[in-house]
Parts: structure tokens; C-alpha cells; sequence
């Protein structure tokens, strides 16, 4: 996933500015509001590891 993000000029979320990590999450609530899902902000596991469902 990382090759993606540097390959795209990208930044992975966790060395991301507060200011833009902040701004993701209001996104994330208004997005969620809007398409009248519910969004788990805060997952208790985050990121998760992506190795065994890339396998799939």
C-alpha cells in the first residue's frame, strides 16, 4: 500500500500534518452523514494489516 502512496506523490495517514489527519475526519462525518452510513471514526484497530487480505 505504501508503493502506492510514494509512486502517486502521496502521504501515508499516520505522517500526514494534524491539520490535514483533522481535516480527514471531518470529511469522513460529512461523508457519512450524507450518504446516511454509519462511519467508525476512531476503529479500535487502525491501520490494520493489510499483508493477509492482500493474499485473497
Amino acid at each position: 500500500m505504501q508503493d502506492v502512496y510514494a509512486a502517486s506523490g502521496g502521504i501515508v495517514l499516520e505522517k500526514r500534518s494534524w491539520q490535514r489527519r483533522d481535516y480527514r475526519i471531518e470529511e469522513l462525518k460529512r461523508w457519512s452523514e450524507r450518504l446516511g452510513m454509519i462511519v467508525n471514526i476512531e476503529p479500535s484497530y487502525f491501520p490494520v494489516d493489510v499483508d493477509l487480505a492482500s493474499c485473497m
